[in-house]
């Protein structure tokens, strides 16, 4: 009686785990080396990681009105997806111009990710950049310059002391209001 005991006992931690392990959906694939080491980087404020590449507001308005507006807007005021200037929006609210360059390299446009060429984050970046009154049109983002281009609410963020910083904190930055 013992022993059935034991077998039972231990058939149950068995089914457990497996039932621990969850249901296979069967949706996606495992990405390839390649796939992993082209997004494996990170573009930090100061911009040590920028690729070569250049734009200017004048030649992001055209990629803009064929790769965003739909979802975005006239002058980035908003549509289906958020404003990106005007109040409260990336532009007036994101520390860094470099965090908007990053930002647009990976995740834009949507369902097609990662397909804009360096060049063209670039005039996007400096697009919105312009659009938000940050920059001048025929300004030549770079990546020597853009590091160095000054967001609105720049001294708006205090970046709190890292022994103070904890995993699963929402931003590395917080927001002052002004």
């Amino acid at each position: 009686m013992r022993v059935h005991k034991v077998i039972i006992f231990f058939l149950m931690l068995l089914i457990g785990a497996a039932h621990a392990q969850g249901i296979t959906y069967n949706l996606g694939r495992t990405p390839t080396s390649d796939e992993i080491q082209m997004w494996d980087f990170a573009i930090n404020p100061e911009g040590m990681e920028l690729p070569e590449g250049n734009g200017s507001a004048k030649d992001g308005a055209p990629i803009y009105a064929r790769k965003c507006i739909a979802c975005h807007g006239n002058k980035a005021v908003g549509a289906a997806a958020p404003a990106l200037a005007g109040r409260n929006t990336v532009v007036t609210n994101w520390p860094f111009a470099t965090s908007l360059w990053d930002y647009i390299n990976r995740a834009m446009p949507l369902n097609m990710e990662g397909s804009l060429s360096n060049n063209e984050v670039y005039a996007l970046t400096a697009y919105l950049l312009f659009v938000g009154s940050v920059i001048d049109e025929t300004y030549m983002l770079n990546r020597d310059n853009l590091p160095n281009v000054k967001m609105p609410n720049s001294a708006g963020y205090v970046q709190p002391p890292i022994d103070q910083w904890e995993p699963g904190m929402p931003r590395l930055f917080r927001i002052i209001d002004p």
